[in-house]
Order: structure tokens, then C-alpha cells, then sequence
């Protein structure tokens, strides 16, 4: 089992590096280094949030497989996942805003932001926040709108698929890559803002999240192919290289999106790296914008010295958050909710 989560571990912070790496050095401006390799298109199979996603339909379909708790017990597991730090990582960011935005700020749409990041809403900014940073306090936050919804949505999609046959979930699974390439198409005649707003629901990324579900359904199956190396290290050259057909989405690439779950699910089960202990991706993922915000407010000298400067700083705040969150959860775990 450690070897399990070691390679998923490994997974998660490659893929929330990939994210963070692309996000620096698009904002900082930044080229490759001559004499080194093209990091970004390395790491590109990775892509950062339809791993995230991958690996949470994975995981969730296997825990509500052989989940022995209630309906109140799943709840809490999501939100003690998702809230503390995201409300830490809110008042911080908050905080960033009052020092370098105050003058500009409107006291309604930065409380009512404040609201909306704390929640489900992840996705609006007013635009009295548009002056900081990058145009956005913390635009990574808008796939907590999408997970949130898909902890509700898949409790009840387990009911519905658990224990049917693979024609049932091959009918489901076309119908959610429907979902996702058909409103681009419907969309494309209509207001902006419609398209926009159908890409913060659930519906456009369903197939990444179910496609992973249907790998752990039936993970018995095909389990001596997920834990053969050549079989992630085949996807990985084959993501590399690029599919020569493909459809594009209201969420990720269609053809593409199913390949990196599948390459997610195989790395995991078949690396191991049990020098990792604790798995920081969700804080690297949660703080490093902010971070990156501060850096772009303080400093108009944009190089790799300042890219390995903020770099280190956002790991140390990763990992403080890291910590803090588990010293709130054990101190939830020592008061259970009764009832």
C-alpha cells in the first residue's frame, strides 16, 4: 500500500509543480534557458488540473466503493479536505489585497469576493480587484467550484453505476463527452458570458471524472496493465508527442483529457518514491498565485533569480499551510460532531 501512495504523491506534486511552473513563467515573462530542456512542454503531460480531477474520481469512486461511513461522514471528509486551508489561504490573500489595493477598493464587491471565495464562487472578481497582480487575487481557485460539485454529484452517481455493466457506463461516459464538446459549438452564436458561465459547472469536465471512475469500477480487470510501467511511460511519450486527432471542449480536450486520467491511474499504481511522506500538491496549488501576486506588486525585476526566490517562498508556505491544516483537523478529530 505505501507504494501506492507513493506514486500518487509523486503524481500530485508534479502535476501542481506544472502548474505552478507554467503560471510563473507566463507571468514573470520569463523564456526557456538556452541550454536547458523545454521544462513546460516536459511536463505537459502532467497538466495539472485535469490530473487533480482524474485522481479525485478515481479515489472517491474507490472510497465510496468500500465505504463503510454515512452520508454526514462523506460530507465531513470533503469539507475538512477542501475548507480549512482555502479560508486560510482567503484570509491571506485578503490581507495581500488590503496592503497593496486599498485605495482602490470598493467595500461591498471585496466583501462580497471575500464571501464568494470562501464558499462556492470561486471564479468571480470584481473590478476593483483587477489592479492586483495579474488581474486576479487567486485564479486557480475557480476548480473549487467544480470539485465542490462533484463531491455532490458523485455520491449520488455511485448509486446510479456501482455494480452496472461496462455498456451502461460506455453510454454514460459518451453522454458526458457530449457534454463537453457539444455546447462549444452551441455557445459559439450565443453571448460569451453563457460559455464562460457553463464552464464553471460541472457538466464540461464530467468525462475526465467519471472516465476515472470507470477505472476503478472495474480496476480488476485491467489492474496487471495499470501497474506495468511501459504501459505510463507509452502514454507519457504518446501525450509528449500530441494526438493527431482530437476534439476540442467546453472543458479540456476530449480525447486528450481521457489520456492523462489514464496516464494519472497507471503512474500511481505502478511508480513508487517512498522518500515522499506528505503530500503538499493541494497547498503548492492553493497559495502559489497569491505568492506569485505579492512578488509582481513588490518587484518589476522579473528573472530567474526572482522565479527561484518565489519559488522557495511558496513551497514554505505550502508546507506551513500544510501543517497548520493538520493540526485543525486533529483538533476536529478530537471534538466529533455528535448526533
Amino acid at each position: 500500500m505505501q507504494k501506492k501512495i507513493g506514486g500518487f504523491t509523486l503524481l500530485k506534486l508534479i502535476a501542481a509543480f506544472q502548474v505552478l511552473f507554467g503560471h510563473m513563467v507566463t507571468h514573470f515573462g520569463l523564456r526557456p534557458l538556452e541550454s536547458g530542456p523545454d521544462v513546460l512542454r516536459l511536463l505537459s503531460p502532467f497538466e495539472g488540473v485535469p490530473v487533480f480531477f482524474a485522481l479525485s474520481g478515481y479515489f472517491i469512486w474507490k472510497s465510496l466503493s468500500h465505504r463503510s461511513g454515512t452520508l454526514r461522514d462523506y460530507a465531513r471528509r470533503r469539507v475538512t479536505r477542501i475548507f480549512p486551508e482555502l479560508w486560510l489561504v482567503v484570509a491571506f490573500t485578503a490581507l495581500t489585497v488590503l496592503v497593496f489595493c486599498f485605495q482602490e477598493l470598493s467595500p461591498v464587491p471585496f466583501l462580497g469576493w471575500i464571501a464568494a471565495q470562501a464558499t462556492f464562487l470561486q471564479f468571480w472578481t470584481p473590478d476593483c480587484l483587477r489592479q492586483f497582480g495579474v488581474g486576479c487575487p487567486n485564479g486557480s481557485l475557480w476548480t473549487i467550484t467544480i470539485f465542490l460539485q462533484f463531491y455532490i454529484a458523485v455520491y449520488f452517481l455511485h448509486n446510479l453505476l456501482h455494480g452496472k455493466k461496462p455498456g451502461v457506463w460506455c453510454l454514460t461516459l459518451l453522454i458526458c463527452a457530449l457534454l463537453n464538446v457539444i455546447p462549444l459549438y452551441v455557445f459559439s452564436s450565443l453571448p460569451e458570458i453563457l460559455l464562460k458561465l457553463y464552464q464553471q459547472t460541472l457538466l464540461p469536465y464530467l468525462s475526465v471524472f467519471l472516465f476515472a471512475g470507470f477505472l476503478a469500477e472495474f480496476e480488476c480487470r485491467w489492474e496487471p496493465m495499470v501497474k506495468n510501467k511501459a504501459v505510463p511511460l507509452l502514454l507519457y511519450f504518446l501525450l509528449l508527442l500530441g494526438l493527431p486527432f482530437d476534439f476540442s471542449g467546453a472543458g479540456y480536450p476530449l480525447f486528450r483529457s481521457m489520456l492523462i486520467a489514464l496516464f494519472a491511474v497507471c503512474f500511481g499504481n505502478s511508480f513508487s518514491c517512498g522518500f515522499l511522506k506528505e503530500d503538499i500538491s493541494y497547498e503548492i496549488y492553493l497559495v502559489h498565485m497569491p505568492v506569485l501576486n505579492v512578488f509582481l506588486e513588490c518587484t518589476k525585476t522579473q528573472n530567474w533569480g526572482t522565479f527561484f526566490i518565489a519559488a522557495v517562498l511558496i513551497l514554505a508556505c505550502a508546507y506551513g499551510l500544510f501543517r497548520m491544516n493538520r493540526w485543525i483537523v486533529r483538533r476536529l478529530d478530537s471534538h466529533p460532531i455528535q448526533g
